[in-house]
């Protein structure tokens, strides 16, 4: 799951030969901007059948890769 979303967003949403890890900062550090950031939110309703919360899309919960996988872990764990 992880790889596959940081696979997503290496290859779709940063800039080309731009590193990144489960770690690394993606809004807060602008890494990725607001239209982006909705393209992930797509990326990760589809591709892990999940519906996230509009108070979700947000830095708290989408900073990070390893931040969205737990979300999605959470939201898979509640169905």
């Amino acid at each position: 799951m992880l790889d596959q979303l940081i696979s997503y967003i290496s290859e779709s949403l940063i800039p080309e030969n731009t590193e990144i890890n489960k770690d690394t900062s993606l809004i807060s550090s602008r890494l990725i901007d607001s239209i982006n950031t909705l393209k992930l939110v797509d990326f990760v309703e589809e591709t892990f059948n999940v519906e996230l919360d509009a108070k979700e899309v947000s830095r708290e919960f989408l900073d990070t890769p390893q931040m969205i996988v737990n979300l999605i872990l959470e939201k898979l764990n509640k169905q």
